[in-house]
């Protein structure tokens, strides 16, 4: 859609929050869902993040190529998007008022990073920041959603002032990882999805084995909550017992006890 990032402010469409009719939206979004505030943390998931939006609107070739040349350019685009996601974000703590909204976007690859930390810091950073200042404003904790070996980042979205971190895939070193998040934020990850859950033809021994895995790996660290990004996160029927994150959740609550 934007082929070149000298032409993005021609190119841009950004959706109206203001169209949306959000009393009758969170209304019917809420019923349908039946929430157990009580006993249950909301998480409110808000997925393409400013670089995944970026890659997304030009071609990852394209968008990568732009940091480099034209870096100006690149954090205007990032600001006019993260000035749009704020308005959601209020918008979202108004109407679902959820406890957690996690936001997803994705700096690293399974080997390291996408960008260098000095780019991501120059031009992403100031903008999340903001998103993250504003799902505070707004009455929730912010979850930041990074997948790959992203051990890099910690500090910075430290820095940035989240409330808790997925999925730390098992590539991440969790010693560097803790180092940097151990008591001060939320850890959400561990559990192998690519190598075991997502596996076609993966048995419960094996399923049954990996959660324990995680937790007699991880449980010294503290603020650890066993996660993984598997292709059935929104699958309902992969819950029930028997299917995979039912067996997930099942060893989970026999084991860690």
């Amino acid at each position: 859609m934007i082929p070149d990032i000298d032409c993005w402010r021609e190119k841009l469409v950004l959706p109206d929050p203001d169209a949306i009719d959000w009393e009758e939206t969170s209304r019917r979004d809420l019923e349908h869902f039946q929430l157990d505030r009580e006993n249950r943390v909301i998480d409110f998931i808000y997925p393409k993040g400013l670089f995944e939006r970026m890659h997304l609107l030009m071609g990852v070739e394209n968008a990568l190529c732009a940091l480099l040349t034209d870096p100006d350019e690149v954090y205007e685009f990032a600001g006019v998007l993260a000035d749009n996601k704020i308005k959601f974000i209020k918008k979202i703590g108004q109407y679902y008022k959820p406890d957690i909204l996690t936001s997803m976007d994705d700096f690293a690859h399974q080997n390291g990073n996408f960008i260098s930390l000095d780019v991501f810091r120059e031009l992403f950073k100031p903008h999340l920041k903001r998103m993250v200042d504003a799902a505070h404003e707004a009455g929730m904790m912010f979850k930041m959603h990074c997948c790959g070996k992203m051990e890099d980042f910690c500090q910075d979205f430290l820095d940035m002032g989240i409330d808790a971190i997925d999925p730390v895939q098992p590539i991440n070193n969790y010693d560097k990882v803790f180092a940097v998040f151990g008591g001060k934020i939320g850890v959400c990850g561990g559990l192998d999805v690519q190598n075991v859950i997502d596996r076609d033809g993966v048995s419960e021994e094996e399923i049954q084995k990996e959660v324990r895995r995680c937790i007699d790996s991880y449980k010294k660290y503290g603020n650890y909550i066993l996660y993984g990004a598997t292709i059935d996160l929104h699958v309902p029927e992969a819950y029930l017992p028997g299917n995979k994150l039912g067996i997930v959740i099942d060893e989970c609550e026999k084991y860690q006890r």
